[in-house]
C-alpha cells in the first residue's frame, strides 16, 4: 500500500519596491538631497519610478544620465555614496505600504504559506523598511543585494530566497512589478 505524498508547502517570493511598499518618494528625496549641490531640478515621482528595478546604484547612474549631470568619476561616486547613505538613514518617511498588503500577508501566514522578499535593494535597507512598517514578521526570509550576490533578473537570489524560506522552487511563485522580477 502506498501512502499519499505529503503536499509541498508553497512559497511566495515578493519583490519589495513597487510590490509591497511604494518607496519611490523616499528614493527621489534622497536623490534630490545628494544632488542638491549641483542645482538640478527636483526628481518627480514619475521620473524616479521609470528608473527603478535594478538596485540603488543603477538607479543613481540612470538619474545622472537623465539629469544630464556630467561629473568627474570620483565626484559622481561620492554623490552616489551620499545618495545611498541619505536613503539608508530615512528609507520609510514618505513611503507607504500598498492597500491590502497587510491583510494578504496575514492570510498567507494563516494558511501556512512560506513567504520571502527578494529585492535588488541593499539587503539591510530592505530589511529596515520591512521592520519600520512592521512587515518583517510576515516573512521567512529577506534576500537583497550586497557583496557578490547577483541581482534579479539573475535567478540565484530568487532561488536563495526560496531556500532560506524553507521552500522548494517547484512550488514557488515570484510576485513583482518590473522586468527584473520576470527574468
Amino acid at each position: 500500500m502506498r501512502l499519499p505524498a505529503t503536499p509541498i508547502t508553497p512559497t511566495i517570493v515578493f519583490d519589495l519596491d513597487g510590490t509591497l511598499v511604494h518607496t519611490v518618494p523616499d528614493i527621489a528625496a534622497a536623490l534630490d538631497a545628494a544632488l542638491a549641490p549641483y542645482g538640478v531640478q527636483p526628481t518627480s515621482i514619475g521620473e524616479a519610478a521609470s528608473m527603478m528595478g535594478d538596485g540603488l546604484s543603477e538607479f543613481f547612474w540612470k538619474a545622472l544620465v537623465s539629469k544630464r549631470l556630467n561629473l568627474p568619476a570620483d565626484e559622481a561616486d561620492a554623490a552616489r555614496r551620499r545618495f545611498i547613505d541619505t536613503y539608508a538613514a530615512s528609507p520609510a518617511t514618505l513611503s507607504h505600504v500598498y492597500p491590502g498588503i497587510r491583510a494578504l500577508l496575514q492570510e498567507l501566514r494563516e494558511r501556512g504559506v512560506r513567504t520571502a522578499v527578494c529585492t535588488n535593494k541593499i539587503e539591510r535597507i530592505g530589511s529596515d523598511i520591512l521592520e519600520r512598517f512592521d512587515l518583517r514578521r510576515y516573512f521567512d526570509a529577506v534576500v537583497g543585494s550586497g557583496g557578490d550576490r547577483p541581482m534579479k533578473p539573475d535567478p540565484r537570489p530568487i532561488l536563495e530566497a526560496v531556500a532560506r524560506a524553507g521552500g522548494r522552487i517547484e512550488r514557488a511563485l515570484l510576485v513583482g512589478d518590473t522586468g527584473a522580477d520576470h527574468g
